[in-house]
């Protein structure tokens, strides 16, 4: 497997103390913004502040290794990582140059790493979870599927998926005004992505039965001027 390590003088730090919510945002985003582009820094200093993180901490637990899928610029990895020292976070990406900046801003931790390979070619077993978030909508439905069969066969017994992704709603401004924006960013080169691909409940439902999980615990983590859902899916 391929680690991504940016610098050679690239030293690892301590494992960090237990933050809290607004720390953990606090230094993921300080972290991230020395590490990319000031465009770059004011669109993921927005994402770090609308992203219900601390809901996704609360649904996880607490220890054990975790998968990063798609985490380009390590947002979500730098953010559990601080929240529990116990947890180590593995984020794979296949974007260099975001799997670079987010090396470098991860430099003080070393319960992080990124990988610059794709997650179901990775053999990874026996993780305590596997974030999706927000990048199924991004590909199409074969990869989808892939996708989670890899989640299932990476987590260990009792390990959590946690699914975060577009909801496809009957109309509505805010799904229309959120489509937009997922258009804008994959045409800008922000996002790496197969296209936009918007399923109904049902869509989801099957392809996550089909995958090996049998149970789903929805829970509310709204996202402002976005239509998402969010599953915690256990075999």
């Amino acid at each position: 497997m391929s680690t991504l390590v940016p610098g050679p003088t690239r030293q690892p730090g301590p494992v960090p103390r237990r933050a809290g919510d607004r720390e953990a945002r606090s230094r993921t985003v300080r972290a991230v913004a020395r590490a990319v582009s000031a465009p770059a820094g004011a669109f993921l200093l927005a994402r770090t502040l609308l992203l219900p993180l601390d809901r996704f901490d609360a649904r996880l637990p607490a220890a054990g290794a975790f998968a990063d899928v798609g985490c380009g610029h390590g947002l979500l990895s730098q953010y559990l990582a601080r929240r529990q020292p116990a947890r180590r976070v593995i984020g794979y990406d296949l974007d260099p140059r975001r799997l670079e900046a987010a090396g470098r801003a991860a430099g003080d931790l070393s319960n992080v790493e990124f990988r610059a390979e794709r997650f179901e070619a990775s053999g990874a077993r026996d993780l305590a979870g596997v974030l999706l978030v927000g990048i199924l909508c991004l590909v199409d439905d074969a990869a989808c599927a892939g996708l989670l069969a890899a989640a299932r066969r990476a987590l260990a017994p009792g390990g959590a998926l946690l699914l975060h992704d577009v909801r496809l709603e009957r109309g509505g401004w805010v799904l229309r005004g959120h489509l937009w924006r997922e258009r804008l960013l994959a045409r800008s080169g922000f996002t790496r992505a197969d296209g936009l691909f918007v399923r109904p409940g049902a869509w989801w439902q099957g392809a996550v039965a089909g995958a090996g999980f049998s149970a789903i615990e929805p829970f509310r983590a709204d996202v402002p001027l976005h239509s998402v859902f969010n599953w915690i899916c256990r075999a």
